[in-house]
């Protein structure tokens, strides 16, 4: 869980995060792009929704909070998904 590894070196703005940290950042984003009428921008910025989505989503898990079933983290994930994209591609 990323709360629970500090950085000694702290990035200022998240958007620097994944591209940093997650070493299939432009797969994931080649992937959206290729599937989902986003520019790179979006396909970004989408990614950072469902990462921090996401996220919490483990967190709440990892402190005992609540259990999700994957039906749960599925519906939930999908729901917001479709949302920031339908948000997305309305700004056009």
């Amino acid at each position: 869980m990323l709360f629970q590894n500090p950085s000694k070196d702290p990035i200022r703005r998240f958007q620097d995060f994944l591209p940093m940290k997650d070493h299939s950042y432009q797969l994931v984003l080649d992937s959206i792009v290729a599937d989902y009428p986003l520019t790179v921008e979006e396909a970004s910025r989408l990614y950072q929704h469902l990462f921090i989505y996401s996220h919490g989503m483990a967190s709440m898990v990892a402190s005992g909070i609540y259990q999700f079933s994957m039906e749960e983290v599925i519906g939930l994930l999908t729901e917001v998904c479709q949302s920031l994209i339908k948000e997305m591609v309305g700004k056009k």
